[in-house]
């Protein structure tokens, strides 16, 4: 047995799913990172924050919520580059990256995904061309078995980015993907 990390809250609208989420993830964010299960130890990169999935059009909702029950509400900062926490002495408390399209994804490295306290994603992200072409990239196929293949090279630092033509390692590689984390 081993800890689990997830779950679904369903509820109708305006019953605070939403807010419920937030807090879960305001009240656990200084806990350690829960470690990868054993069966999957070395082929994820441990992620310290939770990965939310949104449609497109509930992505600018949800970083206003968070900066409503987490920050004081009144300064919302642009998505593309998400918030860094004490940016200024009144800076959210929460490392909050936004991504809606490939932009802002390819401007992070695998590290700084991973610091993240929450990744807030668009579905239309996972289905974008680019997306899925990078994912093929980096796992040589379209496979999961091959993309923690490839994940377990990154770990290891013996992963050769072709389109980079270096070695990344999981805190140098650029232009992560999702799915190649323990969130």
């Amino acid at each position: 047995s081993y800890q689990i990390r997830g779950g679904v809250l369903g509820d109708r609208i305006g019953f605070g799913k939403t807010a419920t989420t937030i807090a879960l993830i305001d009240a656990t964010q200084n806990q350690p990172i829960p470690p990868v299960p054993l069966i999957d130890a070395g082929s994820f990169i441990p992620a310290k924050g939770t990965l939310v999935i949104v449609p497109s059009n509930l992505l600018d909702q949800w970083a206003q919520e968070i900066s409503k029950f987490v920050w004081d509400g009144s300064r919302l900062v642009g998505l593309n580059n998400g918030w860094n926490p004490g940016r200024s002495k009144d800076g959210c408390p929460l490392k909050v990256l936004a991504i809606g399209t490939v932009s802002p994804l390819r401007l992070l490295t695998a590290g700084e995904l991973a610091k993240a306290d929450v990744v807030l994603c668009s579905y239309r992200l996972l289905f974008s061309r680019i997306y899925l072409d990078r994912r093929e990239d980096i796992a040589g196929g379209t496979s999961l078995i091959s993309l923690m293949q490839a994940t377990r090279r990154i770990i290891e630092g013996q992963f050769n980015d072709k389109r980079q033509g270096k070695i990344h390692d999981a805190v140098t590689l650029s232009f992560p993907i999702l799915e190649m984390f323990h969130w």
